[in-house]
């Protein structure tokens, strides 16, 4: 049990394969959990996490009302489409609703992980327009008509793994798995600016992403494997 307020989650063995597609830790269960949707305000670039080199919130606000993002009341729930590793996909959000929450609670996506709630772990990060950013941050009003990528788009239709997946296999970048899918999106967002990183370039990157049990020798080895395939 990892300890988090929410639901329970399975963060011990199992399938690797599953775990860094998104599909083996975080399964839904009967309460569901949600990020605090005061921890929002938090400084989207804490100091800590890469993703804050991506979107900060102001640009995503100012980027969502020049593309027609509804304006609701506090107590409103509308239908907005989010685009979603591909494909759109309508739901029914309230002001305050977080992309994480609707992630995992609504679309069941729940590869997306939450951690901290504030934005100093980056468990929750995705890949909004090929940017890194904190879920737990961004209202999912503020994503409409933007381009999300979870853990889960990464693995191909017909079951393959991306070759970052492949590489935390082989190099053993996790134990537990709970933090793994931050850590593959961040580090896919380096290899979509930069193909071919620095031991350096990866340590930096990746210096928002909290691991508690593999340090991090192992994740920048897979990091720079991965690389080195594409």
């Amino acid at each position: 049990e990892t300890g988090r307020r929410g639901d329970k989650e399975t963060s011990g063995a199992g399938d690797p394969t599953s775990i860094l597609s998104g599909a083996g830790v975080g399964a839904p269960a009967q309460s569901k959990d949600t990020a605090s949707p005061q921890d929002r305000s938090a400084p989207f670039d804490s100091g800590l996490s890469p993703s804050a080199q991506g979107a900060p919130l102001d640009i995503l606000r100012q980027a969502a009302s020049a593309q027609g993002a509804p304006r609701l009341g506090s107590d409103e729930k509308r239908q907005i489409v989010l685009k979603v590793n591909g494909r759109p996909q309508r739901v029914w959000v309230a002001p305050h609703d977080l992309l994480l929450n609707v992630l995992r609670n609504d679309l069941e996506l729940t590869g997306t992980k939450y951690g901290c709630g504030i934005g100093e772990c980056s468990a929750c990060t995705v890949l909004l327009d090929g940017k890194p950013v904190l879920s737990c941050l961004v209202l999912a009003v503020e994503a409409a008509g933007h381009e999300i990528i979870t853990i889960e788009g990464l693995e191909q239709p017909d079951g393959t793994l991306d070759p970052l997946q492949e590489a935390f296999i082989d190099y053993g970048a996790y134990q537990c798995g709970y933090c793994a899918p931050g850590q593959i999106i961040t580090a896919k967002s380096l290899l979509l600016e930069n193909p071919h990183p620095t031991e350096d370039d990866v340590r930096h990157h990746l210096r928002g992403n909290m691991c508690r049990c593999t340090g991090y020798a192992a994740i920048a080895r897979a990091v720079l494997a991965a690389a080195e395939s594409e």
